[in-house]
């Protein structure tokens, strides 16, 4: 099975006592992050950033550091974010703060959070996958931990999530983002065995710059209930948690609930099987639109596995029924869930059976004949598998991101012998089998991950914004970039919320916006090649401002990092009729960048817009979208023949107003001073105009970006 090339060294050459203690992929799959550090030392203990096509040439990311003071602990990053996390601590005070960097230029430290208390240390970081949310816990030097977020690009927004709680403790498996960025979950786990064990939630604003007050999830079920795990589904819309009552006078259930109904749950295992529980080395995962859990008979050494829909109306499903897990060592024996891993196109469940030794095995529910009948994939080799993720890293069992191989580190029982854990790649299909491929003895196999595909994707939408009446459907152009050598295949656009709304999208011809071909149908897109479409969304209820996420998919490629008036779009829907802006920008470059010649430079750009709704009195305003950047701000209506100032330039926060007639279009000109230098960040560092109306509701917008070049 020809799986495995050439191995290469990723990292450049390091000290001969330093050691790479964590690596990530982030920008797409275009770098990899990594931690080296030197434990006898605080000279070499560095972030790093290597580019994916330039193996072995590393820039360090915090090079400005005092290297007799400052001391990186832990980072956090995300697969389709530029952005890294991470904490530094101050060795002479125990201290740490909490900073930022962009993988795209090096040397660049953003600030999150400069004000923690006196010897308070962080202990967990977590990055949204958008990047622009930073979640941790602070450990006090008093003994209580917190939970906090904040938002990168500005130090002056750090929030405490959780009281300080000297009885809590909290673990990363307990952290979680929804996909689309805008939900951070959390649980505490209570020293005090009796204490109940809340799942907590907080909604984050769009613009980042305000979050809403935390909401308890499973308010609804009783109070000395624990939760003791929980996973969002890939849409963003749900969660789905085990419980158990705190003084382990009820059953061990499995419940779901709308991230936007925060604490009306549903019990989806009402009538389990007698005697049936929850053990802690158990799962429940989502797998396409069903929820699968484990569920213990009486004991742990006869775990079976369950399917069931997610609104709990439906009866389980016992996937493990027709056979025992372990038919190969033990026909006899009773099946032994003790951990499983969903495959990303939720094709395969990979389940650990730890009856009598830990093998693995892989079901494919979709095969009816066979949904029931795990798949031994090692030809018969007697492995042990560590079944539970490693405390700080991923778990040592994987698919890879097109389900058509799976990987596990796994330790031969070889007796009288010693023996290291190898790395095993096998077929996920009936009657596949493993190929080993470290098993000379020389190595030991810690964490592993999966290469990230190798199609890199670029979106964007324009307009920025659309407004409408409840009832009808606007629409707007989008184009998806294969920024690489490889074809992206199977390529598709959905909406991470798309409460509201019913939405499709549509090939265009690309020269006059045409659309061509079926809704909703996937496509290749070739290697440099892009593909434009057209995005309608029927309003169904009235939305007030919903800036609304895509999924940009394709089967070899990562996630397109969410950039908000970029590739997203801005949706407002009325019971009456409202003015409706389009508007787009345009800058002298003509590249999306209004740039800057240096410290105290100036330079403007314009926007052009089209009433496409009711006449309306529009008020317009430009801002940072609540990044602080160092720079002023001016804007004026303008001649749309000559380009001057229908009236005395207003220095930014202020606004001007204007009539907008149906149908009419208008300009406007934006000045801009800088009094720093701005770091090319063109995801995070943009200049945002928006046009409202008399109601304060947003009509339109649009968005550039901003950097110095001197």
């Amino acid at each position: 099975m020809p799986v495995v090339g050439d191995t290469a060294t990723v990292n450049a050459a390091l000290p001969s006592n330093a050691s790479v203690t964590q690596a990530e992929f982030v920008n797409g799959a275009r770098q990899i992050v990594y931690a080296a550090s030197q434990l006898d030392s605080n000279q070499f203990n560095d972030l790093f950033v290597v580019e994916r096509n330039e193996l072995g040439q590393a820039t360090q990311l915090n090079e400005n550091r005092n290297v007799s003071i400052d001391s990186p602990q832990i980072f956090a990053a995300a697969l389709s974010s530029q952005f890294v996390a991470y904490s530094i601590r101050n060795l002479l005070s125990g201290t740490d703060r909490l900073v930022a960097a962009s993988t795209t230029n090096p040397g660049t430290e953003i600030v999150i959070n400069d004000s923690l208390g006196t010897g308070a240390q962080i202990s967990i970081l977590l990055l949204s996958p958008d990047g622009r949310s930073v979640a941790y816990r602070i450990d006090q030097a008093s003994g209580a931990a917190s939970v906090w977020l904040s938002f990168v690009g500005s130090d002056e927004n750090a929030q405490q999530l959780s009281p300080n709680n000297p009885g809590a403790s909290f673990s990363p498996n307990e952290f979680a983002f929804s996909a689309d960025s805008q939900n951070f979950l959390w649980r505490s786990n209570q020293d005090d065995e009796l204490s109940p064990e809340p799942l907590m939630m907080v909604t984050i604003d769009p613009d980042r710059q305000l979050i809403g007050n935390p909401v308890q999830l499973n308010a609804s079920n009783p109070s000395n209930q624990r939760v003791i795990e929980f996973e969002i589904s890939a849409d963003s819309e749900r969660v789905v948690y085990r419980a158990v009552a705190a003084d382990s006078t009820g059953a061990s259930d499995a419940f779901v609930v709308e991230l936007d109904d925060p604490g009306d749950a549903t019990q989806i295992n009402p009538n389990p099987a007698g005697g049936a529980g929850f053990t802690l080395f158990e799962d429940i995962e989502f797998f396409g639109d069903d929820v699968i859990y484990n569920s213990a008979q009486d004991s742990p050494s006869s775990v079976e596995l369950y399917q069931v829909a997610p609104n709990g109306q439906g009866a389980s499903t016992l996937l493990s029924s027709l056979a025992p897990l372990d038919q190969s060592t033990n026909p006899s024996s009773l099946p032994g869930v003790s951990h499983m891993i969903v495959s990303r196109n939720d094709a395969f469940i990979a389940i650990v059976d730890n009856q009598p030794a830990v093998d693995l095995f892989v079901l494919e529910p979709a095969r009816t004949n066979e949904a029931t009948t795990p798949i031994l994939f090692t030809n018969n080799q007697v492995i042990d598998i560590t079944s539970m993720p490693p405390a700080d890293g991923p778990p040592l069992i994987a698919f890879n991101f097109a389900a058509n191989l799976i990987a596990v580190a796994a330790d031969p029982l070889i007796v009288n012998q010693s023996s290291t854990r190898e790395l095993i790649i096998a077929l996920p299909d009936v009657g596949g089998s493993g190929l080993s491929l470290f098993d000379d003895g020389a190595t030991n196999i810690d964490q592993f991950s999966w290469v990230p595909p190798a199609a890199a994707l670029v979106s964007s939408i324009l307009p920025a914004s659309r407004s409408g009446t409840v009832g009808n459907t606007v629409t707007a152009f989008s184009t998806l970039i294969n920024a690489s050598s490889e074809t992206a295949f199977n390529c598709s656009i959905r909406p991470q919320s798309p409460a509201g709304i019913t939405f499709n999208y549509q090939f265009t011809n690309p020269l006059t916006n045409t659309p061509t071909g079926a809704l909703n149908t996937p496509i290749d897109i070739g290697p440099g090649a892009s593909q434009t479409y057209v995005l309608s969304a029927t309003l169904l209820e009235e939305l007030d401002g919903e800036d609304l996420n895509f999924r940009f998919s394709c089967d070899n490629a990562g996630a397109v990092q969410a950039i908000s008036g970029v590739n997203t779009l801005l949706l407002s829907a009325s019971s009456d009729p409202v003015a409706d802006i389009v508007a787009l920008a345009a800058t002298p470059t003509n590249n999306g960048f209004v740039e800057l010649a240096g410290d105290s430079a100036s330079a403007a750009f314009s926007v052009a817009t089209v009433n496409v709704g009711i006449q309306s009195t529009i008020t317009v305003e430009i801002d940072t979208n609540g990044i602080e950047l160092p720079l002023s701000l001016g804007l004026c209506e303008t001649n749309p023949v000559t380009g001057a100032c229908l009236a005395a330039a207003q220095a930014a926060p202020n606004t001007i107003a204007t009539l907008a007639e149906a149908n009419q279009t208008q300009m406007f000109s934006f000045f801009v001073t800088s009094l720093d230098d701005i770091a090319s960040i063109p995801s995070l560092n943009r200049l945002r105009v928006i046009f409202r109306d008399s109601s304060g509701a947003v009509r339109g917008q649009t968005s550039v970006a901003i950097r110095t070049s001197g």
